[in-house]
């Protein structure tokens, strides 16, 4: 009776202390991106490069939960974006895994004029590939800024 006891308290120690697997996103178009922790970014200049942090995904699950959810609807695609830099109305999702960081850029509120789409560049290693342009028939800057401000 004893070592089943003692079984079974190591048992219950292993699994309380297993270590967080992280976290991933599918995309629509099946491709697989995995991380650790995620935040949204706000720029607040016309030349992109200062930004303060809008929300930080361990702060609060629930909305992270449903930011990733409204990423995982975004198409993995070859197309490229030219000429286009951050500004005031932009957004970064920062994911983080161990000490490297990678950026989902997110431009403009606008649709490109040639797709009818919105498009997105992830500066991530997706498909082999470490830039990649997403796209969605849905303006994801303001989804996003609606589930933060919640």
């Amino acid at each position: 009776m004893k070592k089943v006891l003692l079984f079974l308290l190591a048992l219950f120690m292993l699994t309380a202390c297993s270590k967080d697997e992280g976290k991933s996103i599918t995309f629509k178009t099946g491709e697989e991106y995995k991380f650790e922790e995620l935040s949204v970014l706000k720029v607040v200049n016309d030349d992109g490069s200062s930004t303060f942090e809008l929300f930080k995904g361990k702060d609060n699950p629930e909305k992270e939960k449903e930011i990733l959810d409204l990423l995982s609807n975004l198409n993995v695609t070859d197309e490229e974006i030219n000429n286009l830099t951050p500004n005031q109305d932009s957004l970064v999702v920062e994911f983080k895994t161990g000490e490297n960081y990678d950026d989902l850029i997110m431009y403009s509120r606008d649709k490109d004029i040639n797709t009818g789409l919105y498009h997105y560049t992830f500066d991530a290693d997706i498909d082999g590939g470490k830039k990649v342009t997403l796209t969605s028939d849905v303006d994801l800057i303001g989804k996003i800024l609606e589930i933060v401000e919640k």
